[in-house]
């Protein structure tokens, strides 16, 4: 969705960000988020720019690209991101739509609480990914995570947990949200990626392909089986490509979506069964 923000230039902002650093996110560049740095920008200046402070507009506008970019590699961002950015999209970006909306607040600077708030649902939603194809999600270089579990329902997050009321540095470690987000935070939280080898370039993992079929798939539109769940649904949707899921008695056991239509995925844990419409489509998963 095209939306006509008035921020901060975003791109002149983050502008050659990790310059500095070897690995840039392709996808940073195919979103215009960055651009090359300019003959009279020095090493130095481009590291200095990484502790400017950030504003709630420049976030967002860095979460909308984000779920862009999610949803066009996984086929969906999910409930939670999606929430998020069309939240702010309504009520806190002027659009043809709704021109006169008050803005101002997103040139407000962002704390650190509020960038965690953004990027946690960012991880949750990447941890989901990864317990589906574990080597498609790339997360940032040097990452250490410090909170959360180790599964798709307990997240990791690269930032310490939060000490329960009772301790006594709850106060001060409490306080620690509301200091001043950096652009360099946000650069770091965000260059994750997804990625695979897609060797034919056809959006699915050739390890998939090779796992369920032997080899490279040449069309992952098709539906082999007939149950209405074409080869690349049933990658975005963690299924087993080779059941046929229009038997009733056919569930799956792995990660599988809740509810799937044409635009949206949400991704969860556990059995489920295929709900179709009238002309035999998979509309959604009920659970079993």
């Amino acid at each position: 969705m095209k939306t006509a923000l008035k921020l901060f230039a975003l791109i002149s902002f983050f502008s050659c960000l990790y310059a500095d650093t070897d690995y840039v996110p392709q996808w940073w560049a195919d979103r215009g988020i960055i651009r090359p740095p300019l003959a009279n920008e020095a090493t130095a200046e481009v590291i200095e720019g990484n502790y400017k402070a950030v504003n709630i507009g420049q976030l967002m506008n860095m979460a909308m690209l984000a779920r862009d970019e999610l949803a066009a590699k996984t086929g969906s961002a999910g409930t939670s991101i999606d929430s998020m950015v069309n939240d702010f999209i309504t009520n806190h970006s002027q659009t043809t739509a709704n021109p006169e909306l008050d803005v101002s607040g997103n040139y407000e600077l962002a704390n650190i609480g509020q960038l965690k708030y953004v990027a946690e649902k960012f991880y949750d939603r990447l941890w989901e990914i990864k317990a589906i194809s574990p080597n498609l999600v790339k997360f940032p270089e040097g990452i250490v995570f410090l909170s959360g579990g180790t599964n798709a329902s307990n997240h990791k997050y690269p930032w310490p947990e939060e000490p329960a009321a009772s301790d006594p540095n709850y106060e001060t470690e409490k306080a620690k949200n509301y200091a001043i987000a950096n652009i360099g935070q946000v650069k770091f939280l965000f260059s994750w990626s997804i990625v695979y080898a897609d060797a034919n370039s056809n959006e699915v993992d050739d390890a998939w392909e090779a796992k369920y079929f032997g080899a490279l798939v040449g069309n992952v539109n098709t539906d082999p089986n007939g149950d209405g769940i074409s080869i690349l649904d049933a990658y975005r949707l963690g299924l087993d490509p080779t059941k046929n899921y229009s038997d009733p008695s056919v569930s799956g056991t792995a990660a599988k979506a809740i509810t799937y239509d044409n635009n949206s995925m949400i991704l969860g844990i556990g059995t489920a069964s295929l709900i179709r419409d009238d002309e035999g489509n998979v509309t959604s998963f009920g659970n079993n």
